[in-house]
């Protein structure tokens, strides 16, 4: 999986990086407050009120299988009143079998919980919407999981607070690689790469409640100029 360095609105990433480091956001925030079996129990609940969650379900996910690269990309395309969230990482990937029941109701590869019914709750969103939930896995590839949605259906959940589930993820798995990119069908793109706002951050490190601070509210403002209120 190849990542893109993305910028916005074609100006340079590292001075709104440093400008927004330096005014208010001097406030402490420890990883977001929750430990990484938290951040998976959120997503195992069983009323999911957000999509945000289930990418950070299927997010912690692979980093459970190793990922050090994961792609998520949200687009909008109204004219077909269509949502596409797309989750691609580098993981170990599914074996065949287990990938024919994996959206299956209490389908898990752990061993200290046979629980496992998030794949399978986001089905359910995308199809009670006029949806799907596709995945692909290449074992000792990785996987890909994509989520369509009727954007207009009454009976789908919002977005939610991407902003806020990514950043908490980066402070947490600083050694990992995460990207996002939030697209519409008017040829508009934004988003961030942890590879390039590592390296414009130099000695900084991703866990530094700043930079915490700066990517929930960056990816946060992002969504909400490309997607809306969606």
């Amino acid at each position: 999986m190849q990542l893109m360095l993305f910028r916005r609105c074609g100006k340079s990433l590292s001075s709104d990086i440093m400008t927004r480091l330096t005014d208010s956001h001097r406030l402490f925030i420890a990883k977001a407050g929750k430990s990484t079996s938290v951040m998976r129990a959120v997503g195992q609940e069983h009323i999911v009120r957000d999509i945000s969650l289930h990418l950070l379900d299927i997010l912690t996910n692979s980093v459970s299988a190793g990922a050090s690269h994961m792609m998520i990309r949200i687009r909008t395309d109204q004219h077909k009143d269509l949502l596409t969230i797309r989750i691609e990482d580098d993981g170990k990937g599914m074996h065949p079998d287990f990938l024919k029941r994996v959206t299956d109701p209490f389908s898990t590869t752990r061993t200290t919980r046979k629980v496992g019914l998030g794949l399978s709750l986001f089905k359910e969103a995308c199809e009670i919407t006029g949806g799907n939930l596709a995945i692909e896995s290449i074992l000792g590839i990785g996987t890909t999981v994509t989520a369509t949605m009727g954007i207009s259906s009454i009976d789908r959940i919002p977005l939610g607070n991407t902003g806020e589930t990514l950043s908490g993820l980066i402070s947490s798995f600083p050694d990992r690689d995460f990207a996002i990119v939030f697209l519409n069908d008017q040829g508009e793109e934004e988003g961030l790469d942890t590879m390039d706002l590592r390296e414009r951050l130099g000695d900084v490190p991703l866990s530094q409640p700043d930079v915490y601070v700066f990517v929930r509210d960056f990816i946060q403002e992002q969504q909400q100029n490309i997607l809306g209120g969606i």
